[in-house]
């Protein structure tokens, strides 16, 4: 397989546009055939997915989400949330997905780029020339891609630091991998890390996004998911991932999946 680094990609767009989004609006679960780049511009967005990946983004924050890697994406309830959104193949004669190719640095699904005013304007651009017309509009459109994406991997790259979970979050949030069908929380970690719960809580909602508690339990319906298509029972599978109460399982469910478990 050929290793492609940022300065040679040629990407083919296939979507891009700015999306208003309805409060508590649902994409998924689902999966898509290309690479989906989006930043956030308003409102508060959840993401996760079959590997157990779960984040949370603000205004700002940039989402890669890849192919054919089942996934479900929420606008948080409260008020209406926008963001751009570009579909790509970043080499045009490839399918990512087919694995054809691989990228380095690897891009990262979450980047807290801090508004970076050049990224969203970008966005714009792409946004405007796809809609657009004109002789030289696809290759306008690949030009400011490409230059998305090289803006990207400077955050990609491994010396980069400032957006990455700190060891100390990555390490308590590995225990509550590990740990997942326990019945654990933020005084655990306290306890494990020596932190007050206060800190730990801090620290998970600054680098994470969302509170300890919040991680573990979409960690837990992730893994539901798995076995309620394997053909478990609702009972079974909530005490299989950690769930006492099936009723409060089901409650939990219903929150992060938009549907409650009887329906997957």
């Amino acid at each position: 397989m050929r290793t492609y680094s940022p300065e040679q990609f040629d990407p083919f767009v296939r979507i891009s546009n700015y999306t208003a989004v309805a409060a508590g609006r649902i994409w998924g679960p689902r999966t898509i055939p290309d690479i989906e780049l989006i930043y956030i511009i308003r409102g508060r967005f959840d993401y996760d997915d079959v590997r157990g990946e779960t984040f949370s983004f603000g205004p700002g924050d940039h989402l890669l989400i890849w192919p054919e890697v089942e996934h479900t994406l929420r606008c948080r309830r409260g008020r209406p949330g926008k963001f751009a959104c570009i579909h790509c193949e970043p080499m045009r004669q490839y399918r990512y997905a087919e694995g054809k190719y691989a990228m380095e640095p690897t891009p990262r699904v979450k980047i807290a780029t801090g508004r970076d005013p050049l990224l969203r304007s970008l966005f714009e651009q792409v946004a405007r020339a796809f809609a657009g017309g004109g002789r030289f509009r696809r290759e306008l459109v690949a030009s400011l891609v490409r230059s998305i994406w090289l803006r990207l991997a400077e955050y990609w790259q491994p010396d980069s630091v400032e957006n990455t979970p700190s060891v100390r979050v990555e390490q308590m949030a590995e225990f509550l991998r590990r740990r997942f069908r326990d019945p654990v929380g933020r005084r655990d970690l306290s306890e494990q890390f020596q932190l007050t719960p206060q800190y730990v809580n801090k620290l998970f909602r600054e680098e994470l996004g969302v509170t300890p508690v919040e991680f573990l339990n979409r960690l837990r319906v992730e893994r539901a998911v798995a076995l309620l298509r394997d053909g478990r029972s609702v009972k079974e599978t909530a005490e299989e991932v950690g769930f006492s109460d099936a009723f409060y399982f089901s409650k939990v469910f219903k929150r992060i999946r938009g549907v409650p478990p009887s329906e997957i």
